[in-house]
């Protein structure tokens, strides 16, 4: 069984029409120190998924003065375990974390190459009543 590929951006920040949005850079070093990240610098997570991308400008908007952790974690056990600790260690510090989910579902279609339910109206509601539902529940 591969490795599950778990990506977290230690430092820097985005930078972004509406701003920079800055890291939180004791919480990823806390979190680096317990789990097997990989890097999230450009040119390895980003290119694969660009959510955080989409989601900066609207952080930015409403929380300006916030600091920002991308972690790009898979539908794992593991992942709770992240998500668990990174609030324990929030709490040991005294910050107040607000979580931004995301998840692309199926991409389907010719574009993405991937079709095992062929093409038209039968497909598409395979992938949202099916497909994407698994992932929703």
């Amino acid at each position: 069984m591969p490795a599950v590929r778990i990506t977290l951006c230690r430092r820097g920040s985005g930078k972004r029409r509406l701003g920079t949005c800055k890291i939180d850079s004791d919480l990823a070093v806390g979190m680096v120190a317990e789990f097997p990240f990989c890097s999230g610098k450009r040119g390895s997570h980003y290119e694969q998924d660009n959510t955080i991308e989409l989601q900066m400008p609207f952080i930015k908007y409403f929380f300006p003065d916030a600091k920002i952790l991308p972690i790009g974690v898979p539908p794992a056990e593991k992942s709770l375990m992240i998500g668990e600790r990174l609030v324990e260690m929030a709490e040991k510090t005294g910050k107040k974390l607000l979580v931004v989910g995301s998840t692309d579902l199926t991409h389907y279609g010719l574009n993405y190459g991937y079709t095992p339910q062929g093409r038209g109206k039968e497909a598409l509601e395979w992938v949202r009543n099916e497909n994407d539902r698994k992932i929703i529940e």
